[in-house]
């Protein structure tokens, strides 16, 4: 997918720890643009979470660089425009359950992590207190029970993690910062095309796995479903993804 405008990024609403129907993401520009300066211009990789970031980063190995989990606006404006940015991206929906089951896995490994505190929870209470009611997911949230959190984390009022995929990879107006998007459900292939392209010997092989796991769809009901879609609604709409 090539640059472009579109209206991904809405301008942030007020948001009460009680009920935030729509996240804040207007992108941050906290960093003096040019801070430093690149050495070569590799592709760069902006890891979104849950993205299969690391599966990419390990077949590239020093063939790419590897943003980590920063947004594609706070790389441009440490490092500058001028390498070409990358990203994978995958279904909302999907994204979702994978995010809830990774931190699930760590709270029963009994990690001491206060963000951790409600995966005792199952998946569609965790959900709605998550998306619905702000828990652990934005600064309000985290100012009015005092939980700890790391402000290089934080976009605006919400917590990187928990963000859409738009506002990973678009600038505050809008404009989509990602020179290639690799899908998730065509990963091999995508990764294959680009790697191409940009002469990385890395190669990507196909699982022998469902493009989707359909069991995803068994987590929601009407009511969780229709939370989701609505926050996610601009992942949806630019990557034309649906449940």
């Amino acid at each position: 997918m090539k640059r472009s405008k579109g209206p991904f990024v809405p301008l942030p609403r007020p948001c009460g720890v009680a009920s935030c129907p729509k996240p804040s993401y207007r992108l941050m520009q906290d960093i003096q643009p040019g801070a430093i300066a690149m050495a070569n211009l590799r592709p760069v990789s902006i890891h979104i979470s849950k993205n299969t970031g690391t599966r990419l980063a390990e077949a590239a190995g020093d063939a790419i660089v590897n943003a980590g989990h920063r947004t594609a606006a706070r790389w441009v404006a440490e490092h500058g425009a001028a390498a070409t940015l990358f990203a994978a991206v995958r279904n909302p929906f999907d994204r979702v359950v994978l995010e809830y089951h990774f931190r699930r896995r760590r709270f029963k490994s009994g990690e001491a992590n206060p963000h951790l505190a409600n995966l005792h929870l199952p998946f569609t209470q965790w959900e709605i207190d998550a998306y619905r009611h702000d828990d652990y997911r934005t600064r309000a949230f985290f100012d009015c029970m005092g939980v700890p959190f790391n402000e290089r984390n934080m976009i605006d009022d919400t917590l990187l993690l928990f963000l859409p995929q738009v506002a990973w990879l678009a600038a505050g107006d809008g404009t989509l910062l990602v020179g290639d998007l690799l899908r998730f459900e065509n990963l091999a292939a995508d990764w294959n095309a680009f790697a191409d392209r940009h002469g990385i010997l890395g190669r990507l092989h196909r699982r022998n796995v469902s493009p989707r796991d359909a069991r995803n769809r068994m987590y929601y009901d009407a009511e969780t479903r229709a939370l989701i879609a609505e926050y996610f609604s601009d992942d949806l709409a630019a990557f034309g993804y649906e449940f």
